[in-house]
């Protein structure tokens, strides 16, 4: 039986997010392998490989999900210097997180080549680059934050505000607030600095219940059925 052309446009896009999300990982990571640093870097490094290896407490915030992270890697990976596998757990932290990012530019703009040239381009920023060679608390941050983007693009497409999105046929999906609960409840054992974006995202789901972010802006939802919030008259600013 055949199928119909929006059955295969919708196959051949299944197929093109897929390859752009693989090629998203595979590529930076390649090259954070053969850049990375082979033995015991500097600065920080040296205390949270130490930290890692004796399930220590590393200075203030202490990192203990990163440390417990860490230390189950270090465990389950048998080969190589201890160092040189927590510079690999970077390189792999990094690139999971261009992976979602990518994930998650396509959800929100319908284009696959959109996703893989935007997390590209972050892959191979300097500060990014730098951070995926060494061992580091920053790849999780960035692997935290990457997730909480994804998320949040999910509840934004199944609400309709994304290409692609049906609100009738997604709204009963209960990942993405669930990945947004999780991430957002992690971030207190590993750094602060991604705190303000989970809260901020949860409050905008939960405010007025599963419709709130029909009314943001470009909605195609009439304005007797938006929030209270958005028919709110605007705050004035005192000089």
């Amino acid at each position: 039986m055949s199928r119909s052309p929006r059955t295969l446009a919708t196959a051949d896009s299944a197929v093109g997010t897929r390859a752009a999300v693989l090629l998203s990982f595979a590529i930076p990571l390649a090259v954070y392998l053969r850049t990375l640093h082979p033995g015991l870097p500097g600065p920080d490094s040296g205390e949270l490989i130490t930290v890692a290896r004796i399930l220590g407490v590393a200075h203030p915030p202490g990192y203990p999900l990163w440390t417990l992270i860490a230390h189950g890697f270090g465990m389950i990976v048998p080969f190589g210097a201890y160092a040189w596998r927590m510079n690999v757990l970077s390189a792999l932290m990094q690139a999971g997180a261009t992976a979602i990012l990518c994930a998650a530019v396509i959800r929100l703009t319908g284009r696959a080549s959109a996703g893989l040239a935007a997390t590209l381009g972050l892959a191979f920023a300097r500060a990014f680059w730098k951070s995926a060679l060494v061992a580091e608390v920053f790849p999780l941050n960035d692997l935290m934050a990457a997730l909480l983007w994804l998320a949040f693009a999910s509840l934004l497409r199944d609400a309709g505000l994304a290409p692609g999105g049906s609100a009738e046929a997604r709204s009963r999906r209960a990942w993405p607030p669930g990945l947004l609960i999780l991430v957002t409840a992690a971030i207190p054992a590993h750094h602060h600095t991604c705190s303000r974006a989970g809260c901020r995202v949860i409050a905008a789901r939960t405010r007025s219940g599963a419709p709130t972010l029909r009314s943001l802006p470009g909605s195609r939802v009439s304005d007797s059925r938006r929030s209270p919030i958005s028919r709110s008259r605007p705050l004035s600013i005192r000089r």
